[in-house]
């Protein structure tokens, strides 16, 4: 019931998270089983997060440069040409052998002509032969050419689909995902040495007096005062330091194993020299003596030897990766011996880390420290200015980029100059007549100028480069620049600001597919202050009449049809145009970089005009005084107007308050709200410290990642004499990569709570908080309402009882009273009732989190199958219906309740009322003996299980024979009584079932004619994989590569890189290299 489950970690649960990233990330209707994900997948991955517009060739750029195959041309498809003349005349012709041959005058491709070594020479000889048969037997040649059978005639172009065709591996996946963690390796093992403090200076160096006197107290005085502000910046620099730990790979020397393990993979040792240098090591070490790890644990990989870099090492490294197509390509070996250093540079730690990640030093490392989102890590600013501020980069934007080159922005401001003179000209004009190819027009040109300018003084993408700055000495100015891009991540060289992309509108404010809002609590109000005000509408719609005037009888069937038409039309009308008028413009306020003073006066306003109309009527009725019928005085003093009145008021205060903090985040500089952690819970938009910790959780999931690959790699090489060191790691990935803990249920998601949150990157997303909060207004409506209609109903049949016995009936009086229930029937049956319902109420709203936290992690950790699942593929067709869950989880919550009070109390009141009293007793009294026979079976069965059978086995044949024909034969006088357990089991089940959309009740074997009954589960498993597409931590990580790309193109991933980076993923990780394209 609460989700608890076996949860798989370990080694083989990684694999299972990597394929279940590929499934979410493919977008095809056909699952590439293989793990793929192709270029078509980012950019619509691209366009849905971030609602930026690119192009094929920006997708396929990212594809190929984070791959490694950007120096490879685009994958060519056969083209079928079935051309022919229709006069099929014979000729004679000489081939490119001198040999004389009888041809048919063919439209044949040129690229055909040239190609006889491909072995197309034959097939155009078989082609030949069926039309020389053809025209011996006089049949015509004209006929339906698709039913020869002909050999096919192929010209090789690129396809239109080719960004479905581009895709990188699973392997590939796993390099680009540990990029920030290398960088972050290299760095704490490479970064420099910070200058050592300078020695304190005494108070006073001098002799003693008065006024030397009061200018040592006046010093200390000023360090009293200022304790607090040291103490509270010691405090927060200690946090910092802990959490930078925290976010560091371990061990630090993983790198340099990986290093050991790659170079003593090529080793033979049996040779000669390996022995002898093996003995020689063994020899100077002690016996009892290990090396080991900054973490002190021992360590049993190979020494590394010095080794020289060549071409042929490289190959080799390449080979023993199964990297078969890449050994291959001198360039690329060319490019990777270039990347460590060059030919003859020794092949250490330092260069091994150089090689890479020195084509990716341009990522922002520090911006995992930083409470901010993915994409303002990238470009400084916020994806959803663009979108809804409708801002776009206008060339002054571009003046206003940081930059410490002067005589750049001089020549930059000159040429912006030069080209608004060239767009006022008619020549230009003729380009095209629209102002926005001219706006495009000159951005193109200015780009052009900014990296014909910069060019100069960047590095080559090549370049080994190490130093870095450390984020907690670097000024915010620099680091912002940094981030931007006009300064180096070293701090020396300017670079280019790199491709700033299109965007789209894409309503961030009220995206909950990926929770892109700044408050959660203002989404859950303002619901609630929706269908509050909606309730009302219907209700005064109700009142005047709309929808009713068909004045229908009822046995007029067409009437009663046109009029509930009419009336569900009008109920979709009024929630629509209320969602409109009210969610949409309210939301406005509720974005995660919200700029504008003049939106968030305008949302007040709107909010406040619901609030005050309301009042305004209640001021003109009530104080007033104007003339009202009765009937609109009796509409107002009815009890559900009432309550919808209240809550609509509660509602509107609540979602008033969330728009303050809005409005007050404004009037506080986003710098000062990100350091205070009460500011910074207060003020910072939830989106962003969702992000900041989905940034977190990727980095912690990631460092599991390599530490567990780690200590498998640690237990297969403990055996220094093992001659195979892959295949013991294999053995290893078998014996120790599987591995399970308890997992799931109320009291381990309370208690985890912060880790699913900070470690695992698990929240309650925005449509199942509304869920949450609408059950929660069932739970108080339905105590409201059970309380006071018990109550009436009770206080009504004892008034009835006293008036039938006031009227003197006689006999009559008798029956009437046999059958009108007493109060204390009503009581007694409605009040157990009542506790069932708000007990499972309670508990189906304390489970959602529990279970929906568990199906995360079910499908993360393999669990539940995905990439393999054939019936996985439905989830992807069913996306559009996720908005169903919000109003599920509302009327399922109402049915539940209602299914078990009708239930409860329908049994009670059975029980009860005199007249089915009688059958009620003696049913309940021969359930009871049955049930008591059912048991003492069940026990005796279990005493005979016990001594006659062991397992499968029986142990005592011929009296397991006996009591199990005994057994048969009693159990046919009472197999109705599991018939009827059964049926109370189901109907139970069913009854709370019914409540609960996020488990399913039927299996998938329950079908009709291919129809499955239950479908209520697989909006709600589709709507948790749209939040997971877009939100896993995997993913937010993929996507800040993919930007990082976008932005600096081939200044941010190197072929020679990428390579670098799978040839240390598969040495850590043998085991992916079955997903690698690679080796297929």
């Amino acid at each position: 019931m609460f989700g608890t489950f076996k949860r798989p970690i370990g080694a083989v649960a990684d694999v299972k998270e990597l394929e279940y990233i590929a499934a979410l990330h493919q977008t095809s209707t056909v699952i590439h089983t293989d793990g793929t994900v192709s270029a078509e997948d980012v950019l619509y991955f691209l366009r849905s997060r971030f609602g930026i517009d690119i192009t094929s060739d920006d997708a396929l750029d990212i594809v190929k440069g984070l791959s490694g195959t950007a120096r490879l041309p685009l994958p060519r498809v056969e083209k079928k040409v079935w051309r022919l003349n229709e006069k099929t005349n014979a000729t004679n012709d000489n081939d490119s052998h001198g040999n004389n041959r009888k041809r048919l005058r063919m439209k044949i491709p040129r690229c055909f002509k040239n190609a006889h070594n491909d072995g197309q020479e034959d097939e155009l000889a078989k082609l030949e032969a069926q039309l020389q048969n053809l025209k011996e037997n006089k049949t015509d040649t004209r006929l339906g050419w698709e039913f020869l059978a002909m050999p096919r005639i192929v010209n090789r172009e690129v396809p239109k689909n080719v960004t479905s065709l581009v895709r990188y591996d699973m392997c590939q996946m796993m390099s680009i995902l540990l990029i920030p963690s290398l960088l972050r390796i290299e760095r704490y093992r490479f970064k420099a040495q910070k200058d050592a403090p300078p020695p304190r200076a005494p108070l006073f160096a001098g002799h003693l007096n008065t006024f030397s006197l009061l200018w040592m107290l006046s010093k200390v005085a000023h360090k009293i005062i200022k304790a607090p502000v040291i103490l509270i910046q010691k405090a927060r620099h200690k946090r910092l330091s802990i959490l930078k730990d925290s976010l560091r790979p371990k061990p630090d020397t993983i790198i340099l194993d990986v290093l050991r393990i790659m170079l003593g993979s090529l080793e033979d040792r049996d040779s000669p020299m390996t022995k002898l240098h093996d003995f020689v090591a063994q020899a100077n070490s002690s016996a009892t003596t290990k090396s080991t790890t900054a973490t002190g644990k021992a360590r049993y990989f190979p020494e590394l030897k010095e080794t020289m870099v060549t071409k042929g090492l490289i190959r080799r490294l390449l080979e023993n990766c199964q990297q078969d197509e890449a050994s291959r390509d001198d360039d690329l070996i060319e490019q990777m011996v270039e990347a460590v250093g060059g030919e003859g540079t020794i092949l250490d730690e330092r260069a091994f880390s150089r090689a890479l990640v020195s084509d990716v030093s341009r990522w922002p490392l520090e911006c995992e420290d930083d409470v901010t989102t993915t994409f303002f890590d990238v470009y400084g600013f916020g994806n959803v200015e663009c979108n809804d501020y409708s801002k776009e980069i206008t060339p002054e934007d571009l003046l206003a980029a940081p930059s410490r080159d002067e005589k750049w922005t001089q020549n930059l401001a000159a040429a912006i100059d030069d080209l608004s003179v060239k767009s006022s000209n008619s020549s230009f004009h003729s380009v095209g007549s629209d102002i926005r190819d001219i706006e495009n027009a000159i951005k193109n040109d200015i780009a052009k100028i900014y990296d014909s300018t910069v060019a100069k003084d960047t590095t080559d993408s090549l370049t080994p480069v190490v130093g870095t700055i450390d984020s907690s000495t670097t000024s915010g100015s620099d680091s912002q620049q940094a981030r931007n891009g006009s300064v180096d991540v070293n701090g020396s060289k300017p670079l280019r600001m790199g491709k700033i992309p299109e965007f789209e509108p894409t309503a961030g404010y009220i995206d909950y597919a990926c929770d892109s809002f700044s408050s959660m609590n203002l989404v859950v109000f303002l619901f609630g202050f929706f269908l509050t005000l909606s309730g009302l509408v219907m209700s005064l719609v109700t009142y005047a009449g709309v929808g009713n005037n068909l004045n229908c009888t009822k046995s007029s069937f067409g009437c009663t049809l046109v009029e509930t038409i009419v009336n569900w039309g009008v109920l979709a009308l009024i929630l629509c145009v209320c969602g409109i008028l009210v969610i949409m413009p309210i939301s406005l306020i509720n974005q995660s970089y919200l700029s504008s003073f003049r939106q968030a006066i305008f949302v007040l306003g709107l909010l406040l005009l619901y609030l005050i109309v309301p009042l305004f009527e209640i001021f003109l009725v009530d104080y007033v005084g104007i003339n009202v019928s009765q009937e609109y005085l009796g509409w107002r003093d009815d009890i559900t107007n009432r309550v919808l009145f209240y809550s609509f008021y509660v509602f509107g205060v609540l979602t008033f308050l969330s728009t303050m903090r809005s409005f007050g985040a404004l009037l506080v500089p986003k710098s000062l709200a990100r350091r205070f952690a009460i500011l910074r819970l207060l003020l910072v938009p939830n989106d962003i410290l969702r992000s900041t910790n989905t940034k977190r959780a990727a980095t912690y999931k990631l460092n599991s990642v390599l530490d567990r690959a780690y200590q498998i790699q640690t237990k297969s090489h403990k055996h220094t004499k093992a001659r195979n060191a892959d295949h013991e790691t294999m053995l290893s990935f078998l014996f120790y990569g599987e591995k399970t803990a308890e997992a799931g249920g109320l009291l381990w998601a309370l208690k985890n709570f912060s880790y699913l949150n900070k470690r695992e990157g698990v929240w309650l997303h925005a449509r199942l908080a509304i869920g949450q909060v609408l059950q929660i207004m069932v739970l108080v409506v339905f105590t409201l309402f059970w309380w006071n209609v018990t109550k009436y109903a009770a206080e009504s049949s004892e008034s009835k009882r006293d008036e039938i016995k006031e009227q003197s009936w006689g006999v009559g009086a008798e029956w009437a009273l046999y059958f009108v229930p007493e109060g204390w029937m009503i009581y007694y049956s409605c009040i157990p009732a009542g506790i069932v319902c708000i007990s499972v109420l309670v508990l189906l709203i304390l489970i959602t989190y529990p279970n929906t936290a568990s199906l995360v992690l079910k499908f993360r950790s393999g669990f539940l199958p995905s990439l393999h699942d054939p019936q996985f593929s439905k989830f992807r067709k069913s996306s559009v219906y996720i908005y169903y869950n919000t109003g599920n989880m509302l009327y399922a919550s109402i049915g539940m309740s209602g299914f078990f009070f009708i239930m409860v109390a329908g049994l009670l009141f059975l029980l009860f009322w005199p007249p089915t009293s009688e059958f009620m007793t003696l049913l309940v009294a021969w359930g009871l003996g049955l049930g008591i026979t059912v048991g003492l079976k069940m026990f005796l069965t279990v005493l005979c299980g016990k001594n006659f059978w062991k397992g499968l086995y029986r142990r005592r044949p011929a009296s397991a024979n006996v009591s199990s024909l005994a057994y048969e034969c009693w159990h046919l006088g009472l197999g109705g009584g599991v018939m009827i357990s059964r049926l109370c089991q189901f109907l139970l089940a069913a009854a709370f079932w019914i409540g609960r959309i996020d488990s399913q009740f039927l299996s998938d074997e329950v079908e009709v004619f291919g129809y499955h009954f239950d479908t209520v589960p697989q909006k709600f498993f589709t709507e948790i994989l749209v939040h997971e597409a877009h939100r896993h931590p995997f993913i937010e990580r993929l996507s800040a590569m993919y930007l990082m790309r976008l932005k600096h193109g081939q200044y941010f991933g190197t072929d020679a890189g990428a390579h670098w980076r799978i040839l240390f993923t598969l040495t850590l990780m043998p085991w992916l290299v079955k997903f690698s394209q690679a080796r297929k």
